[in-house]
């Protein structure tokens, strides 16, 4: 090799190092400033279509499969990532009303330790997660329809869980109140 190409080799190498640094330095990692654990996201500043903070945010999502995200209900996985994004956004916390109907294969999810502990045998890995919604203002409303068909009490759900008529009720009457419906 001749020294033109052991130049050419540094120089690469250098430059390759310093693509990789800064690409290190930029980047962004996952956050869960509000869920705390759940429903990460990463924020972009210069994205196109950014949350507004002018308008308030009235969403309601059904939540009536089993599906697992990260370990939990993906349906409050998403609504965690929802809250974790509007702070990230900066939209003010009195903008922001969450609602949640749980109702069908879900409805599980809404049990105390006890009950859940009973049932399978294991703690209730969405029991923290439930817990931070209600404490961050979702309204979390299961389908009283929906447990009486799995023989699930009042007493056996979590505290953080509203005892609704259906989760129809839910969802019709929050969309007639100008909720939208967001998709899980």
């Amino acid at each position: 090799m001749n020294f033109n190409s052991i130049e050419f080799i540094k120089i690469n190498r250098t430059f390759l190092w310093i693509i990789l640094v800064s690409n290190y330095i930029i980047a962004q990692d996952w956050e869960t400033p509000i869920i705390k654990g759940y429903g990460e996201v990463k924020f972009f500043e210069q994205a196109a279509s950014q949350l507004n903070k002018q308008l308030d945010y009235k969403l309601i999502f059904d939540i009536k499969s089993n599906q697992i995200k990260n370990g939990i209900n993906k349906g409050l996985w998403t609504i965690a990532r929802t809250l974790n994004l509007f702070e990230l956004s900066g939209i003010p916390r009195k903008k922001i009303e969450l609602v949640a109907s749980i109702h069908g294969e879900a409805t599980f999810i809404t049990l105390n330790s006890n009950a859940y502990q009973d049932k399978f045998g294991r703690d209730n890995p969405n029991s923290n997660i439930i817990q931070q919604l209600n404490e961050n203002g979702v309204k979390l409303y299961v389908c009283s329809k929906a447990n009486s068909s799995r023989n699930i009490n009042n007493g056996d759900l979590n505290i953080n869980v509203i005892p609704a008529l259906s989760g129809i009720a839910v969802l019709s009457n929050h969309l007639l109140q100008g909720f939208i419906l967001m998709p899980n």
